[in-house]
């Protein structure tokens, strides 16, 4: 079963790091002038939303050091996908409210900002991450980094920049849907890799320090 192959995981993961290293550099780079070119903000405000994001998404990363030493790779990456898409869906619900914005654009930050290296550590605990692996999965980050903000531009373009907040509802939920593709054949012990068992737990007190490693290495 293909489901049930190393390859399988390694793919998947690389698709998941593709839309979320995507999606991050879209916000990034598309929410100043989302406020701007809908009539929401000033300049300065616009900076204000776009650097909101950011200061979320740092404050999400450290905190997320200690978090991974109680809760499991898979709660973390179900919460974040789940807050991404709401995060969205709030300025998508009144365009026209600045202040739904602001929220939007902080939930957002917290949302994406521990996926990348519990991904990582996700794989790590069903197959075990190896050179290979690891250059598959930046790769595809990096891919996604390049193709993502590239769509939206060509999509806001012709469509108004009002698809910002749908292109990056529908990034999250296709994070959402490979999350739990992925979770799914994890928990049902589809793939055994280099002695570790599908479905172990990697040690609570190992999951910061590995979190670290990631996330040095991503900087």
């Amino acid at each position: 079963l293909f489901l049930s192959s190393v390859q399988f995981f390694v793919q998947s993961t690389a698709m998941f790091l593709f839309t979320y290293v995507g999606c991050e550099v879209t916000a990034g780079g598309y929410l100043y002038t989302y406020a701007i070119k809908s009539g929401l903000a000033n300049h300065t405000t616009a900076t204000a939303i776009n650097s909101v994001f950011w200061l979320f998404l740092s404050i999400g990363r450290g905190v997320a050091i200690k978090i991974s030493q109680r809760v499991k790779p898979r709660t973390i990456l179900a919460v974040n996908c789940s807050v991404g898409v709401v995060s969205m869906v709030i300025p998508i619900v009144d365009p026209n409210n600045v202040l739904l914005l602001w929220i939007g654009a902080s939930m957002y930050g917290l949302a994406l900002s521990s996926s990348f290296p519990t991904a990582f550590t996700l794989a790590q605990q069903y197959i075990g991450v190896d050179p290979f692996a690891a250059t598959i999965f930046v790769t595809g980050a990096s891919v996604g980094e390049m193709t993502v903000p590239l769509v939206t531009g060509v999509l806001v373009q012709k469509y108004g920049v009002g698809a910002l907040l749908y292109i990056l509802t529908v990034g999250n939920v296709t994070m959402g849907c490979v999350f739990l593709l992925i979770a799914w054949a994890g928990e049902h012990s589809l793939v055994s890799h280099g002695g570790l068992d599908v479905g172990r737990t990697i040690h609570t007190s190992q999951a910061p320090q590995q979190y670290e490693r990631v996330q040095s290495a991503v900087e």
